[in-house]
């Protein structure tokens, strides 16, 4: 991805931190579509659309882990269409604190994300574009 898609998924953690659905929405083209690296917690594995996609990040996740935010880490220009994000996640579930970093592909085109990827660590999101940890 360009830098301007570099600066997209920077504006997409924001927006998502800040509770801005509606910004998150504009980001995704109306084909996007997210695989989701905790499927097992989920309703689903994939998710197709932006509604769909901010049910999971607005409404499911949070309803798993409460207090659920993600802190961006690390931003990696890999070529025209992808970036890799790694964050960290942090959350509460059954009165015990969650903390995970976890890698986030994401695809993009005109300035949009058509894709996302994720991925329960950042050492298995570096193996899935062939990279080492």
């Amino acid at each position: 991805m360009s830098r301007q898609n570099v600066d997209q998924v920077r504006r997409a953690y924001a927006a998502f931190a800040s509770g801005d659905r509606d910004a998150v929405m504009e980001m995704l083209t109306p084909d996007v579509v997210w695989y989701p690296a905790l499927e097992l917690l989920l309703d689903q594995s994939i998710y197709h659309g932006p509604e769909a996609v901010c049910r999971l990040l607005f409404e499911e996740i949070p309803a798993v882990l409460e207090g659920f935010r993600a802190e961006l880490l690390e931003l990696h220009d890999l070529d025209d269409e992808r970036v890799l994000a790694v964050a960290r996640f942090r959350g509460r579930a059954g009165g015990t604190d969650v903390e995970q970093t976890f890698g986030q592909l994401f695809h993009g085109r005109d300035g949009r994300t058509y894709r996302m990827d994720s991925y329960p660590s950042r050492r298995e999101a570096l193996e899935a574009i062939g990279l080492t940890a």
